[in-house]
């Protein structure tokens, strides 16, 4: 019997540490599903990811449900064999568990290069709005030193604007 006690301990060893596992496991997948709430196939990841989980737990409660007592004399029999089922169901939490991680970061990386690709073409766009402004402002100079020039006509009313500032500074940051 000490052989069936050392097995239904080593179970009991494996559902605790499942069981410290799983809130994480479901804390983690929240919070990315919530991040890339855009993202099919995270939610079928998390779909998966609670499937197993809630197999497992059925499994486990199963388990508790049956007495000790009752357990001891298959022990020897139907413990290796509930063992096996156990550890497979665990780690089919800790796929889905890794599976989530990976299409999360791929969700991660997605974003990233949409925000950089998204950067660029700003930083185009505001290349682009500074060249011509910087264009358009040496146009508006040279048609000021053509009205300063003029003898009459909007000369005379530039050159009397004109001693406030004698030239008109535009400057682009």
């Amino acid at each position: 019997m000490t052989q069936a006690a050392k097995r239904t301990h080593a179970i009991r060893d494996e559902i605790a540490e499942a069981l410290c596992e799983i809130p994480s496991a479901i804390y983690n997948a929240e919070r990315a599903c919530r991040a890339f709430d855009w993202s099919d196939d995270l939610r079928k990841r998390s779909a998966a990811l609670w499937a197993a989980i809630m197999c497992a737990l059925g499994h486990i409660l199963a388990y508790f449900k049956e007495s000790t007592w009752r357990k001891l004399p298959r022990a020897a029999f139907l413990q290796s064999l509930y063992q096996r089922d156990l550890l497979q169901k665990i780690s089919a939490i800790r796929k889905c568990c890794e599976d989530f991680a990976k299409e999360a970061t791929t969700c991660g990386i997605e974003v990233a290069r949409n925000t950089n690709d998204g950067m660029t073409a700003a930083n185009l766009k505001i290349d682009l709005l500074k060249k011509k402004l910087e264009e358009q402002t040496e146009v508006l100079q040279q048609v000021f030193e053509l009205f300063k020039s003029q003898p009459e006509g909007p000369g005379l009313f530039l050159r009397s604007s004109a001693s406030c500032s004698s030239k008109v500074q535009i400057h682009c940051s």
